[in-house]
C-alpha cells in the first residue's frame, strides 16, 4: 500500500511519483533503467506494471482504461488491477 503523499514500493519504500502526478490516465516513467506504468482504478487505488504488453511489447502508458483495466491500445488485451488476468477484445 503507498504511502498517502508518494507512490512507492511497499519493501524499499522508494519513491517513485508524487501522487498528484498521477491522473486519470495510465501515465508511463523510467526508473532504475525499467519503463513502468502507473494507472489508477475507479476506487482510486494507485497500481504499477511494466510498461510493456506481453503480446508484442507495445507501450501500455498508451492504453485505456476501461472498466478498471488498462487495455492495449493496438490489440485490446486487458489487464486488470493485479495484472493477472487478461481478457481479449473481440
Amino acid at each position: 500500500m503507498p504511502c498517502p503523499r508518494c507512490l512507492c514500493l511497499q519493501i524499499t519504500g522508494i519513491q517513485f511519483l508524487e501522487s498528484r502526478e498521477l491522473g486519470g490516465k495510465p501515465l508511463g516513467i523510467e526508473r532504475f533503467a525499467q519503463r513502468l506504468v502507473f494507472w489508477r482504478t475507479t476506487d482510486g487505488q494507485p497500481h504499477v506494471h511494466p510498461d510493456r504488453c506481453p503480446h508484442l511489447g507495445a507501450a501500455l502508458s498508451r492504453a485505456k482504461i476501461c472498466a478498471d483495466r488498462l487495455t492495449c491500445p493496438f490489440h485490446g488485451i486487458a489487464f486488470d488491477a493485479e495484472v493477472s488476468a487478461f481478457t481479449f477484445r473481440r
